[in-house]
This record gives structure tokens, sequence and C-alpha cells, in this order.
């Protein structure tokens, strides 16, 4: 996506029921991540998860969204006790069409 362009409709299960982007208007969001468990993935979470409070005060829905499986996010939560929301895009192409997910090169 580029800067000002419009998101594409987002809808997916996350580990607190449905999550919508446009029942999002006027909120920030973030992120999505590759892959629950890998170092740089799970720092990043606990991090957004110790700075929920800072998030709400600017308006801003943390969702990491990634292409694992749900009960992989569900041990990936529990084992670092997470609490921003988890949705899984395994059965889906969102990251595809927010282009964070693309083939490697190497």
């Amino acid at each position: 996506l580029k800067l000002g362009s419009l998101a594409p409709e987002l809808s997916i299960q996350t580990n607190c029921g449905w999550f919508s982007l446009t029942e999002q208007i006027g909120k920030k969001v973030v992120d999505f991540f590759p892959r629950a468990g890998t170092s740089g993935c799970t720092k990043e979470a606990i991090q957004f998860s110790a700075l929920t409070d800072a998030f709400l005060k600017e308006n801003t829905i943390v969702i990491g969204i990634s292409k694992d499986k749900p009960a992989r996010l569900v041990k990936f939560r529990l084992k670092h006790n997470l609490t921003c929301l988890l949705g899984a895009d395994h059965e889906t192409d969102l990251c595809e069409q927010f282009g964070v997910w693309v083939k490697k090169s190497m």
C-alpha cells in the first residue's frame, strides 16, 4: 500500500472474535508479522502488549496478523502473556493484499 491509499477490506477471526477494518474508522491500526515464535516477532508482540494503554491513548488498535494457524497463535499468546489481538491469515490472502507477504528471493 502507498501512503494515503485506501486499505483493502480486512475481516479476520481473532482470539477475541471477528475483527473488521471498516469498524475501525478514525482509528490507527497496527500490524502484520511473519511468524509467531520468531525472535523479532516475539519481541515486537511483547512490547506491543506492554504498550497497550499507550496505544489506546493514541486511538490505535494493535492486531498482529500472520500466516500462522489459530492453534499456533493461541500457544504464542499464552507463552508470552500477550494482550494484543492476534489474527490467523492461514486460509485467506489478506497478507498478500496488504503487500506484506511475498516470496523470498533467496
